[in-house]
């Protein structure tokens, strides 16, 4: 789950969140932690329960700490 001594945190968002994530993104990583993107990738339409079911994945995986 660590990378190091750097907990992950998992972000993820539909089309009409991805600008506030990137916002996010840079601001778990001005904490000195690891993000683990996983997407949308950019502003093209996708149905955001997709997105949804990857970041609670990640967590219960073991692949991420926590999510946003």
């Amino acid at each position: 789950m660590n990378i190091g001594s750097k907990e992950v945190i998992a972000i993820a968002s539909d089309h009409a969140g991805f600008a506030l994530k990137q916002v996010v993104e840079e601001e778990i990583k001005s904490y000195g932690l690891n993000v683990l993107d996983l997407g949308a990738v950019d502003e093209s339409s996708v149905d955001y329960p997709e997105y949804g079911v990857k970041l609670a994945s990640a967590i219960v995986l073991g692949e991420a700490a926590r999510g946003v």
